[in-house]
């Protein structure tokens, strides 16, 4: 094939609004570059984002700097290899490009990075201008140091989701993905009819996308944490096919509450719903 018509192909794989993006895996991105080397053109839009992770800086103008990681800022930064260290060596040279010193990212510098922001350390996301919570929810995932500096940003109160006392269920949907990975200390902030009332619509969604079973365990590990004495018995409610049908289920049962709420015959009714919703728990 004449080099034309590869250049061509890659440019067609570019991103595009109203379009799909063309999902590349690491060894066809890589093709890519190396089939473009000598012949990079700095219009970096005219190339696929997560293409542009595998550039050498070296490719890049200076005055052109800007331009790449806001191109860049696009990509899907979980196609790289560990091994490769692209995360750090990126976010370094975009630290020279941009000026950035500390741990203090401005807006601009958030808008510029674009999804990096998801491969930087809790230090940035405590400190950063807060459109960076709008940034994370792009994520794919977020480790648990990532998800509390996001928490204490949150709680500050110096977001636009306001102070702690005005969250209600309209700041549970306006926070997008974000709910996925928060913990008790942000759920805690909720009241339970709020809380079940958001998960009617926020879970059919994870289940659709399929989302990682252990994603949404871990999710209702958090959402429902609660003292329960040992012998109470079932104080939730009883776990009935109506119960089970809900899409909040099975918000508000722990192990505990689970074991004394579900009795053998609805179980058998309903093992397949209960599997699906549940999984090992």
């Amino acid at each position: 094939m004449k080099k034309k018509r590869v250049r061509g192909l890659i440019r067609s794989c570019r991103p595009r609004k109203g379009r799909a993006k063309v999902k590349l895996e690491e060894t066809q991105l890589t093709c890519m570059y190396n089939q473009l080397k000598g012949h990079l053109s700095q219009d970096f839009a005219d190339y696929p984002s997560d293409m542009l992770i595998y550039l050498n800086i070296k490719d890049v103008q200076g005055a052109n700097c800007r331009s790449y990681f806001t191109a860049l800022g696009a990509a899907d930064f979980t196609v790289a290899s560990s091994v490769l260290n692209k995360d750090s060596r990126l976010f370094s040279e975009a630290q020279n490009c941009l000026g950035i010193s500390g741990v203090k990212l401005n807006g601009g510098d958030v808008e510029v990075l674009g999804n990096m922001v998801c491969t930087l350390d809790s230090s940035y996301i405590e400190n950063s201008d807060s459109l960076i919570l709008e940034k994370l929810k792009v994520c794919k995932d977020l480790s648990a140091s990532q998800v509390a500096a996001m928490e204490k940003l949150l709680q500050s109160g110096k977001t636009k989701y306001g102070d702690v006392t005005t969250w209600n269920a309209k700041t549970l949907v306006d926070l997008g993905e974000l709910p996925l990975y928060l913990t008790g200390n942000f759920w805690g902030k909720f009241k339970s009819k709020t809380k079940k009332r958001f998960l009617k619509t926020f879970m059919p969604k994870q289940r659709k996308k399929k989302v990682r079973k252990s994603k949404l365990k871990k999710l209702f590990k958090h959402i429902s944490a609660r003292k329960t004495k040992r012998g109470a018995g079932c104080i939730v409610g009883n776990i009935t096919q109506v119960t089970v049908s809900d899409n909040a289920f099975p918000y508000g049962y722990d192990l505990m509450q689970f074991n004394h709420c579900l009795d053998i015959p609805v179980l058998k009714d309903s093992l397949d719903s209960i599997c699906q919703k549940v999984g090992r728990r």
